[in-house]
């Protein structure tokens, strides 16, 4: 959390003559070495923790970046950076190093890091989940070996927690069949709640109203099943708290649990001015959800018939009357339309024009991808 433009370091390695730094900028990442300055296009969700990937080849100085699973362009700067150059052996820093009065105090928590020291032949990089590292043990422990100045502090948590805390539960509200859910929950990137995520006291209380039949809450995870398409069943939560598979697919119930991740960046495309370009999710008490603006001067909320973009520094709303504000859609404002697409699918893929995403490989390949066939239009 950084509340002015200055420079927030929060990764440091030093050897004899090189160096390479991360550092934040009004949420922006910044990766530094020698007289170069990569700054990445994706800021960074606030107040949330952060899953960053980045790798760095000494030789072509070229560097990758993936923010909340997303591949992030940077824009690179030169004679940027005043030569740090003067090191007789290879050390490390977390935060800032304590050096200079001038340099802001890191101004959060960092949960853990892991450094994989390899040659890059290509740009082959894929980051793993926050509890793929977490259980593969390659997150390296902070522990008593380590030189603590400048009022950094230790603390013990569990990894475990801290990947829990990366996710958010949103309910979907349609009343519609389970394959339409699914796809509702996917198009703001995120998978409906399988047994053993996330469920507590608060969210049986929030999926409390949902109730149909006397008994079912909400759609869930999908498992497999056996039968001919109408006998499908699929999975749903029960109002006692448990998971059951014996609701048809092709039944509806009005709700949905859908589990993404707190980092997700939802992108806003079409011609417009006023407003912000791309949003973060936050959950809002009871059912509801918005889409804020990461200048947190707009934001997409949802109204009762749909949902509406606004903005804090003028008196324009567009409207959209439909159950979900992601995917390519017709916005509204005093007789006027205008073509906006909201979506979370990344640089590499393509979104459909009800929000799916597929591999940008994948469209127009003669075969159908999307749910709405979009992908072959």
């Amino acid at each position: 959390r950084q509340s002015n433009g200055d420079l927030l370091e929060f990764f440091s390695y030093y050897a004899p003559n090189f160096h390479l730094k991360a550092a934040l900028r009004y949420m922006h990442l910044q990766v530094i070495t020698q007289d170069v300055r990569f700054t990445f296009d994706s800021p960074l969700a606030p107040k949330n923790w952060n899953h960053i990937c980045f790798s760095y080849n000494h030789e072509n100085q070229k560097v990758r970046s993936y923010i909340a699973g997303h591949v992030s362009k940077a824009k690179k700067d030169y004679n940027w950076w005043n030569h740090e150059l003067k090191h007789n052996k290879s050390h490390l820093c977390l935060g800032n190093g304590g050096k200079g009065a001038n340099k802001v105090s890191q101004d959060g928590w960092m949960a853990g890091f892991y450094v994989i020291p390899k040659v890059i032949v290509k740009p082959t990089m894929r980051p793993g989940s926050c509890e793929t590292h977490s259980h593969a043990g390659s997150i390296i422990d902070l522990h008593s070996s380590w030189h603590k100045s400048k009022g950094a502090k230790i603390i013990n948590f569990t990894m475990a927690r801290v990947c829990e805390d990366m996710y958010v539960l949103i309910v979907i509200q349609k009343n519609a069949f389970y394959k339409e859910h699914e796809q509702m929950c996917s198009s703001i990137n995120g998978h409906l709640m399988k047994d053993g995520e996330l469920y507590s006291k608060s969210d049986s209380e929030t999926l409390d109203t949902c109730v149909a039949d006397g008994e079912y809450l909400a759609w869930s995870g999908y498992l497999k099943t056996k039968g001919r398409p109408e006998k499908y069943l699929c999975p749903s939560i029960l109002r006692n708290g448990t998971f059951t598979h014996k609701r048809s697919c092709t039944s509806q119930l009005s709700c949905s649990a859908c589990i993404i991740s707190r980092s997700y960046r939802f992108k806003m495309y079409g011609a417009i001015e006023g407003f912000d370009r791309e949003f973060f999710l936050q959950p809002m008490p009871g059912k509801n959800w918005v889409l804020n603006g990461t200048s947190w001067t707009s934001a997409i909320v949802s109204t009762e018939n749909g949902w509406r973009l606004q903005s804090n520094f003028h008196d324009i709303e567009w409207y959209l009357n439909k159950s979900m504000p992601t995917g390519r859609n017709i916005w509204h404002y005093e007789g006027k339309e205008k073509l906006l697409t909201v979506t979370a699918c990344n640089n590499q893929e393509f979104c459909c024009n009800d929000g799916e995403c597929i591999n940008r490989q994948n469209r127009c390949d003669g075969v159908i991808h999307c749910s709405d066939q979009s992908d072959e239009v």
